[in-house]
């Protein structure tokens, strides 16, 4: 892969071709981003794809939806991998580690 390629096989410099989103996932993605309740990351990612689908390209989808191009890359790649249960887990190892053992949870909570 030249240093400029992205996952998506386009250079960092054209706008990738629109996703392919299925009328079910496309339901499912509005239905998030309408939602008063749905967390915001889960929000963000949703209108990445849905931004995505109609071809808008990534640097007008980050300064839209108010991040970088290399997370908005991110998830294009993860949602035409997984479709849309890519976009709800967080990758392993994300956040801040477990500071009281679960050993020492069991028994306090016995």
């Amino acid at each position: 892969m030249d240093l400029h390629d992205t996952p998506e096989g386009t250079t960092m410099w054209e706008s990738p071709e629109a996703l392919e989103v299925s009328d079910e996932a496309r339901r499912t993605l509005e239905g998030w981003v309408g939602a008063r309740t749905s967390p915001q990351r889960i929000v963000m990612r949703a209108r990445i794809v849905l931004l995505a689908s109609q071809g808008a390209a990534n640097r007008r989808i980050a300064r839209e939806v108010g991040t970088s191009r290399p997370t908005v890359v991110l998830w294009r790649t993860r949602f035409v991998a997984g479709g849309v249960a890519a976009l709800v887990g967080d990758a392993p190892g994300r956040g801040r580690p477990a500071s009281i053992s679960s050993a020492k949870v069991r028994r306090i909570v016995k």
